[in-house]
């Protein structure tokens, strides 16, 4: 089975210095693994990393600067992939049914 990429919480694992190098982004059934120089690349366009000849990661400041600037969660975006939807109800959130026991 063909895991999907979350970027959301890659970043975040990243942020909490749990990714510190570009080999700690694996390898494996993810079609993320085609696309993880474009990921990385991107981060270091952003700002958002710095990184050495060795594949070392670091985070930047600029990722909690865009989090509170957006004011979004990493960890609460976190579980998030490519075919995620995220909607609001039109006629407001559905209220708990009562039990009937």
């Amino acid at each position: 089975m063909i895991s999907e990429f979350r970027p959301f919480e890659v970043l975040k694992l990243i942020r909490d210095r749990i990714i510190t190098n570009v080999n700690d982004l694996g390898v494996g059934s993810s079609r993320f693994y085609f696309n993880k120089d474009r990921f990385v690349k991107g981060l270091l366009s952003l700002g958002w990393i710095e990184l050495t000849k060795d594949g070392n990661i670091t985070p930047t400041e600029r990722i909690r600067d865009t989090q509170e600037a957006l004011g979004v969660s990493l960890t609460e975006l976190s579980p998030y992939d490519a075919n995620s939807v995220v909607c609001n109800p039109l006629l407001g959130r559905p209220s708990q049914p009562r039990c009937l026991c």
